[in-house]
Order: structure tokens, then sequence, then C-alpha cells
């Protein structure tokens, strides 16, 4: 029988070969997101001040091959790391936690080895709607139950648009009569850069530097790699509207969007997400997640959400 071995390195000191190792085993597994690869948490790691430098990974091998890998970070409090995250709410990371293929042996590994830090008190996973809900090691911990609405991209257009709920039609047709247009981009430059940066003053009421130096990696690092298409709606030669997507395999999520809110009227927004879906499915992408709804405390944005015809797909938060 070929032994498991498991170790544990921060992200920054795995090596080039290991780091190459590793994206193509969470690339080819069915359990794994955009926010578990080493490119995304690597962003994180380099401009969140809660966590910078303390994103470790844990990663097991069967025969030199790679098996489960999980990514965490350890956050202070008091000036001690007392606390276990894996996904930050607040870095826009919704998803985490151990990929590991089904094999339940690896998944306990992964956690048992991520326990072994001395004075951490806290821990949080949270899982993505694609893994499985059972993984051995979590018995005693506590689950909360969270949304988020996966459309499907694998029908036909026609009925991609009979699946939208009748509000929803009718504000893509009312924004393709105003005559707006949508842009699809692979990078943006500075004009534009600021230029969505405004629109989300306007949708969130600000944004620190700090904010817009992550969202500059985001979108410099991840359009080099194909992870990433911005889409713009503009309005007599003006942008006001944009949305960021991501993208992993076949999948596409909803990372980011602004809007000026001038423009709300004209329903730029929905005709923005009709684009996107058409564009994905036409680019044989299977399946696009809204990423998390949440109906009593942003009921606004869950109905926006789920007009387009997704499903509401449960994924958990683990903790004690």
């Amino acid at each position: 029988m070929t032994k498991l071995l498991t170790q544990s390195k921060a992200l920054v000191d795995i090596s080039a070969a290991e780091e190459n190792q590793i994206e193509k085993f969470i690339s080819d597994s069915d359990d794994s997101t955009i926010f578990h690869t080493i490119i995304w948490n690597k962003i994180i790691n380099n401009h969140f001040s809660e966590v910078k430098g303390s994103c470790r990974i844990v990663f097991s091998q069967k025969g030199g091959r790679i098996c489960g890998s999980y990514i965490f970070y350890l956050t202070k409090s008091n000036f001690l790391f007392n606390s276990l995250n894996s996904s930050l709410s607040n870095a826009q990371t919704p998803y985490g936690g151990p990929i590991h293929r089904g094999d339940q042996l690896v998944a306990k590994e992964l956690i048992r080895e991520s326990e072994n830090f001395w004075g951490i008190q806290k821990f949080s996973i949270t899982s993505n709607p694609f893994s499985e809900i059972k993984i051995t090691g979590l018995e005693k911990f506590s689950k909360r139950i969270l949304e988020t609405v996966v459309l499907d991209l694998t029908v036909s257009e026609s009925d991609l648009w009979k699946n939208l709920d009748k509000k929803t039609r009718n504000q893509v047709r009312k924004a393709e009569k105003s005559g707006i247009n949508i842009e699809i981009l692979d990078t943006f430059n500075s004009d534009l850069i600021e230029m969505y940066f405004h629109m989300i003053e306007m949708t969130m009421g600000g944004i620190s530097n700090s904010r817009k130096s992550f969202y500059e990696d985001v979108i410099n690092i991840l359009s080099h790699k194909k992870k990433l298409k911005i889409f713009m709606a503009k309005y007599n030669e003006e942008y006001i509207s944009g949305a960021i997507i991501l993208i992993f395999e076949k999948i596409i999520y909803y990372w980011d969007g602004a809007s000026n809110k001038k423009f709300q009227k004209l329903s730029p927004n929905n005709l923005l997400q009709w684009e996107i879906i058409k564009w994905a499915r036409e680019n044989n992408y299977e399946s696009y997640d809204f990423v998390r709804i949440e109906p009593e405390k942003l009921p606004g944005i869950a109905k926006f959400k789920l007009g387009w015809g997704g499903k509401v797909i449960p994924y958990y938060k683990f903790y004690k």
C-alpha cells in the first residue's frame, strides 16, 4: 500500500515544481474553485493586512503524486495567531476548504495537519457548492448553511431566455431598446480602472487605496492567465455599468459588479448579465455561479440573482 505523505508550508515557500503540481491537481478536481488556487491565494496573501504573509498550504502525496490540497489563513487577535480561516469574505473569497477528490482518508489527514498549529482556538472552513457535504475530520465542527445561485449553461439559448423571470426579461429588452451596448474586455487601461472605481464608490459609498491595489492585481494577474473577463455597459459613449467575471475550468463566477446610479432606470445591469450568460454558453462554459445570496440581509441582490433562472445551491461553513 502506497504511504500517504502530508506536509505544511507557508504558501510563499513552496517551490515552482510543487506549485505546478498542486495547481494541476486543483484544476483537474471537480470539487475545486478558482478560490482554491495558489494564484488566487497569492494575491490575497499580498494584499490584506489581517492575513498578510500568514497563508499556508497543506498538501498530501501518494507515490510522489499530489492527492490533496488545503489552503488556509492564520489570523490574529491580541497579537497572537489564534484563528484558522479557509475562505475570507472580506477579501471577496467565498469558498475554501480541502480538495481531496472524495478520498476521505486524505481529507481527514489535511484537516488533522491544519489543527497542529500551536495556539489556534478557532477554526472556520467554508466549502463550495460542488464539494461533498461530508468531509471526514469535520464531525466535531458546527455547521451553518449558506446559499448561492448556479445557472446551468448547457441548455439552449432559447431555454435560458424562457427561464428568466418575466421582470428580468422585460428589463433586458428595455436596456436593449435604450441603445446600451456591451463591451467584453480582457483587461483595463488606467482610465477604465479609475472609471470602474468611481462606479464602485457610487455603489458602495467608497473604496480604499489598498482595495484599489487589490482589484488592479486581480485584473492584471488573472486576465494574463485568461481567468478573468470584464463586461462593460456603454450608453452614449459613457461606461455606466460593469462586471468582473472570474473563470475556472468550465465555471464562471460573478465576482464583482458596479454601476452609475444615474442610469439605473435603463437597466444596464440586466443587459450586462444576459450578455455574460450568452457569451459563457457560446464559449462552452457549463455553469455560472452568482456567488452567495443572503435573502434576509440583502433581499434586493438576492432577488436580482434569482431572476436568471438558476438553482439555489447550499454550501456550508464549518466552525468550532
